[in-house]
């Protein structure tokens, strides 16, 4: 039986069904967290301060995630005016943080042989 998650306010998390080989959770919520704070920071240019109210987070928590994610502005992309969002670049954003994953990984398992 699934249940559908509801957060507060007017979003809904989508239903999700555990796969039957099961799945990584910790990598998975990583995963969202990722995106969303991506999304904010596009939506806003790059604004710490209002994709850290578009999340309901304290702007250094958000930059201290940026900083632990790896997360870096694209190249191209300069700062919006309030009100206005700039073209989707998540793509590119999620692969340099994608290759500083790979990396700190392979750190990782340099370390532990």
């Amino acid at each position: 039986m699934m249940t559908q998650l509801t957060a507060l306010g007017a979003f809904s998390l989508p239903t999700v069904a555990l796969p039957a080989e099961g799945l990584d959770l910790r990598g998975t919520v990583e995963d969202l967290e990722t995106r969303l704070i991506l999304q904010a920071l596009e939506r806003t240019g790059w604004n710490k301060n209002r994709a850290s109210r578009l999340l309901g987070l304290n702007r250094t928590t958000l930059v201290e995630m940026i900083k632990r994610k790896r997360l870096v502005r694209p190249e191209g992309l300069t700062r919006s005016k309030p009100g206005t969002e700039v073209a989707p670049l998540i793509e590119q954003t999620q692969i340099v943080a994608s290759e500083a994953a790979n990396e700190t990984e392979n750190e990782v398992a340099a370390a532990a042989e």
